[in-house]
């Protein structure tokens, strides 16, 4: 295979959101305001391959009674293996996770050392709910060592965070035009909304304004240095604008605020491709698929540039017939087409 084919299916893979986009990637969740939901792949749920029943929401509390804002959420799978999704809680100590097929579950909070388990059936459409208490006096009060949310965004106003939440709305009936006009009126009430900034950077990327998405997370950061959407968001951005060495701090936040998103994973595999680490990248990805509990196509793709990079051609091949017979159309197929083609040419040549 010639460099300079290797070289364009790189520029290629990197500067793609590989058929999973922003939009979809990064639903917010309406209940908590925080959590990561999952709402692309024709709003498919993390648990299945079928359109989700129930919701899982709860609260965490101490054994006193505050709430417990920002606590880590997961909440595994127990009759699939260990498809997960992990969230955290609002202000107020709650969660709520969409798109739950029926089931049973495992409920898991932890802040810091304290950790505390439930399990939960799903077994109809509605709420299955589970209140859960971690042993911490102080996690809900204010200033207390457990109340990691900032201040500003506890004070985001109702009118904002109503007009937020129609944006996503909107967003999922792919009326971008509208939603953008519920985030701007959003963020004109207050303007260190970290949500609603991501969402807007999210738009701003839809529409090729790539420098003001990035400035948008970037602001979301500042003003909330534990929403992990908008780190990842960012990552993404950095990965697909070929600054993978900007990336990679970047996504040492994602994976200690969201250890469970199989998102996390995927894009460190692609900052791993960027800056040469290919074996790294196929560990990344392989957990990314544990995550996720299948494989998509893309990580088949992203495999497939890491076996280039490894030279382990057979490999490569392999992974790139596997995204192809599940992708076979589009500017990345015929450009993953062309090196596959140029594999099996020089293992011909090679073979005589």
């Amino acid at each position: 295979m010639s460099c300079r084919s290797v070289a364009v299916f790189l520029v290629l893979l990197l500067s793609t959101s590989l058929g999973i986009p922003l939009l979809g990637q990064f639903r917010p969740d309406q209940s908590s305001g925080r959590g990561i939901t999952f709402a692309n792949e024709a709003l498919s749920s993390p648990f299945g391959d079928t359109m989700g029943v129930g919701r899982i929401s709860g609260t965490v509390r101490t054994l006193d009674g505050h709430p417990v804002a920002d606590a880590n959420v997961e909440v595994r799978d127990v009759e699939r293996g260990s498809r997960s999704v992990s969230g955290r809680t609002d202000s107020q100590g709650s969660f709520s996770i969409s798109n739950v097929a029926p089931g049973s579950y495992e409920v898991t909070v932890s802040m810091g050392v304290d950790e505390a388990h439930e399990r939960v059936q799903v077994t109809s459409v509605g709420d299955s709910t589970v209140n859960l208490r971690l042993p911490r006096k102080d996690a809900g009060e204010p200033g207390g060592k457990g109340s990691t949310v900032s201040f500003s965004q506890v004070s985001i106003p109702p009118k904002a965070r109503s007009l937020y939440e129609k944006a996503s709305e909107l967003l999922l009936h792919n009326k971008a035009e509208e939603a953008r006009k519920k985030v701007d009126a959003a963020l004109a009430l207050y303007p260190k909304f970290a949500e609603a900034l991501t969402l807007r950077g999210i738009l701003q990327d839809s529409t090729g304004r790539r420098k003001e998405a990035i400035e948008d997370m970037q602001q979301a950061i500042s003003f909330d240095p534990n929403y992990a959407v908008a780190y990842l968001a960012l990552a993404s951005l950095f990965n697909s604008s070929g600054r993978f060495q900007d990336a990679a701090p970047v996504l040492g936040q994602v994976e200690r605020l969201a250890p469970n998103s199989w998102q996390t994973y995927f894009e460190l595999a692609r900052t791993n491709i960027g800056i040469g680490e290919f074996a790294k990248a196929i560990r990344n990805i392989d957990h990314a698929s544990v995550l996720q509990g299948k494989d998509r196509p893309e990580f088949h793709l992203v495999r497939g540039y890491a076996f280039l990079g490894l030279t382990e051609m057979p490999n490569a091949a392999h992974e790139l017939e596997a995204f192809l017979a599940s992708k076979p159309v589009g500017t990345v197929a015929e450009h993953a087409r062309h090196v596959l083609d140029e594999l099996r040419a020089n293992t011909i040549t090679a073979s005589r």
